[in-house]
Parts: structure tokens; C-alpha cells; sequence
């Protein structure tokens, strides 16, 4: 695993940097996602991080480029069987071609939080992504417990089978200072899982959460 804490330094960072909260930096033809409410309205999914991959080394993850995590931290689901949960973007454009995408309300305000330096750890961790196919083992503790997880989520209607396939290639503490809330009702820590298939051929189009 390669584990991040955050410093709680909020400072200017250069474009591509890795970092949580803020705004991602952006090719000009990204528009920011939204997935649909529980009532069918559409919601403004909320910019967790961006990692640039270069940080990483990783076998699995992409060697260039950068990772961008959205959530729906406004109804917070809490289980995979929700479809459109969280959504993960992978870009690999020079950084020239990257610009500041900005989440700002009718009136121009800017509704991001400040951006927060991440430091890499090699103990405790905030923020935790795999490197390797050895990462994807469990141990058996572990396992039951995202196993019991499963077996009391609730599904929005959809049916959604949770096999060996699936694994947490991602996952965040809640994290809150004076300017910034990230915490989530059921949990401490938001994790965001992929087919094993589709984590090696890098393909992020279908990801799920799991906050335990």
C-alpha cells in the first residue's frame, strides 16, 4: 500500500500536485460530475482528492497521470450496492493542458474547501491506495468484516451481486479541521472498490464505496 496523512497545511500547490480537498486540476473538456439523488434530482458529487500517479510507483494504478476521487458526501451512501456513489477519473494530459476546475455557487463564490498537503507514511495513514497484486490480499479478519458489511447493506433497487472480484483499491479517514468537514454517519473510513479485472486493465468506470 502507499499510505498518505494529511499534514493539515493548506498552502498554494502547483498544477497536477497531489493533494486533498480543493479543486482538481482539469483537462478544459472535464465537466464536474454529478450522479442523481435518492429523489431523482441531480447532486454535485463532492472533490475528495487528486493523486498524480507518479507518487504512487504502482504496478497496478497507472504509472502517469493523475487520479481524481469524487464522492456523494451529501447523502453519503455507505454501501456498494448504491450505483454512482463515487467516481474516479483517470487523465494523463500534459500539464499544460490542466487547468483549475472551480464548484462555485449562482453568484461566482467558490464552494471548495482549501487544498491540504499530503505526506507520505510509512505507519498510520489518512489516505491509502494499493501498489501491487500483494496489496489485494486480505487478511481473514479483515475479510469477514467487509463480508458482514455486505451482508447488512441495503440496495437502492438495483440488483448488485459483491463477489471475491471486488476489492478496496482506495480508501479515506474522515478528516475535519476549522474550514473543512469530511466525516460520514456511519463510518470512519470511506473505501472505494473495483473489479479486480477492471483495476488491471484501468478502467474506472464502475466504482463503489464502502464506509466502515
Amino acid at each position: 500500500m502507499k499510505n498518505f496523512i494529511i499534514s493539515g497545511e493548506k498552502r498554494e500547490f502547483a498544477v497536477g500536485e497531489t493533494r486533498m480537498f480543493g479543486s482538481p486540476d482539469a483537462p478544459e473538456y472535464f465537466d464536474w460530475p454529478v450522479t442523481t439523488s435518492r429523489y431523482g434530482d441531480d447532486v454535485d458529487m463532492t472533490f475528495i482528492a487528486q493523486i498524480n500517479c507518479k507518487d504512487l510507483e504502482s504496478e497496478l494504478l497507472p504509472k502517469e497521470g493523475i487520479l481524481y476521487f469524487f464522492y456523494n458526501a451529501a447523502e453519503q451512501p455507505a454501501t456498494p450496492n448504491v450505483k454512482g456513489a463515487a467516481k474516479v477519473f483517470w487523465f494523463n494530459e500534459n500539464e499544460d493542458n490542466l487547468a483549475t476546475l472551480r464548484l462555485v455557487d449562482e453568484d461566482g463564490n467558490d464552494l471548495s474547501p482549501d487544498a491540504i498537503e499530503l505526506i507520505e507514511s510509512c505507519d498510520d495513514y489518512d489516505v491509502s491506495l494499493v501498489l501491487d497484486s500483494g496489496d489485494l490480499e486480505f487478511e481473514d479478519d479483515a475479510e469477514d468484516e467487509f463480508e458482514d458489511e455486505f451482508d447488512e447493506s441495503e440496495d437502492d433497487g438495483e440488483e448488485f451481486n459483491v463477489s471475491d472480484d471486488m476489492v478496496v483499491f482506495a480508501s479515506f479517514k474522515a478528516y475535519e479541521d476549522e474550514t473543512v468537514s469530511f466525516s460520514f454517519e456511519k463510518g470512519e473510513e470511506l473505501c472505494f472498490l473495483i473489479n479486480k479485472k477492471a483495476l488491471e486493465e484501468k478502467d474506472f468506470s464502475d466504482i463503489r464505496v464502502l464506509i466502515v
